[in-house]
């Protein structure tokens, strides 16, 4: 997050430190001819918090949302 503002980036942006959360989240804002990325992770199933290993799937976390939302994934 440092550096945006002197980058230029200008624009609003929000800090969701939980990973799920912050996929939810932006899932939310999306407007109909808008595509939402999610990169950081890779490929792994999980997220390693200090020395312990929390199972997490990014496509499993939009997937969910989309069955919340009664769309289909």
């Amino acid at each position: 997050i440092e550096g945006i503002e002197e980058a230029g980036g200008g624009g609003r942006f929000q800090v969701i430190l939980d990973r799920r959360m912050a996929i939810r989240r932006a899932l939310s804002l999306l407007g109909p001819d808008d595509v939402l990325v999610v990169t950081g992770k890779g490929p792994e199933k999980y997220l390693q918090v200090g020395n312990v290993k929390h199972p997490f799937s990014d496509a499993g976390a939009v997937e969910d949302w989309l069955r919340e939302e009664g769309r289909r994934p």
